[in-house]
């Protein structure tokens, strides 16, 4: 699995490392929901922007009627910065070699570079959940555990969710899974074995799926609302998915039967 799958947490909910900002040489490209500035215009803005939009569409849906009506609209547009290679990408903005791309939700900005392996089935999709997904539930809510911010992104990369997958039902069928109570209480996976932000990931990816398709979505959709408005997050569940389960453990174990099943 690539490196990126074990490094999705850095994604900055703070402060980029460098400011991110479109000089005068920079192609700007306009569309309803975003602003692509690329240091190389043409086809390949273009492509930028109509996949922005196509996952925009993806991604909100979920959520029902947003925050406001001018939401990501007009001034609110989320703004993506496409360098024009690699080297510059990583010069300009200090990120490390590995770095594919990365998001910062107080600016509401994408930053990437030309040609990134996965850019449009990974990359886009990933960074504009995490930055939809935080506004809605509130940018700093503590009632959110990074399992479920970190599942929401990578459930919409869904070129690798299979090998996600196969790893959960590894890790069910030994016995081997982490429990959404030490899920909960990950908050970095800095001094984590690669094994076991690895599992992080795929078992993250796993629930939150479980937790959106397990119904019409109207569970998920009544379940985010109550930890936007500060509800505790086992309460939020068992107001949420009371016909299904009224505990993290309840939870747990109707994921487990899940996975086991398919």
């Amino acid at each position: 699995m690539r490196i990126r799958l074990f490094t999705l947490a850095l994604f900055l909910f703070s402060m980029l490392q460098r400011p991110v900002s479109a000089g005068p040489a920079w192609h700007e490209t306009k569309g309803k929901h975003f602003i692509v500035y690329a240091q190389e215009g043409g086809s390949f803005s273009n492509s930028v922007l109509r996949k922005a939009e196509e996952h925009y569409q993806s991604i909100t849906r979920y959520f029902g009627n947003l925050p406001k009506s001018d939401f990501w609209s007009w001034d609110n547009r989320c703004k993506i910065y496409i360098y024009r290679s690699r080297a510059e990408y990583v010069s300009q903005t200090g990120q490390p070699e590995w770095s594919g791309g990365f998001a910062d939700v107080n600016s509401r900005s994408i930053v990437s570079f030309q040609n990134a392996p996965d850019f449009f089935d990974s990359i886009l999709p990933h960074e504009m959940a995490h930055l939809v997904f935080r506004e809605f539930v509130q940018l700093n809510n503590r009632e959110v555990p990074r399992w479920l911010d970190e599942g929401f992104a990578i459930a919409q990369e869904t070129n690798v969710r299979t090998a996600l997958d196969e790893t959960v039902r590894k890790a069910v069928a030994r016995n081997e899974t982490l429990s959404i109570g030490r899920l909960n209480a990950m908050s970095t996976l800095h001094q984590q074995p690669t094994e076991s932000a690895r599992l992080f990931y795929a078992q993250a990816q796993s629930i939150t799926r479980f937790l959106i398709e397990g119904r019409d979505g109207s569970y998920f959709l009544n379940f985010c609302r109550l930890l936007r408005d500060g509800v505790e997050f086992e309460d939020a569940l068992r107001r949420s998915y009371r016909r299904d389960f009224g505990s993290i453990d309840d939870l747990e174990k109707s994921w487990r039967r899940h996975v086991k099943r398919h």
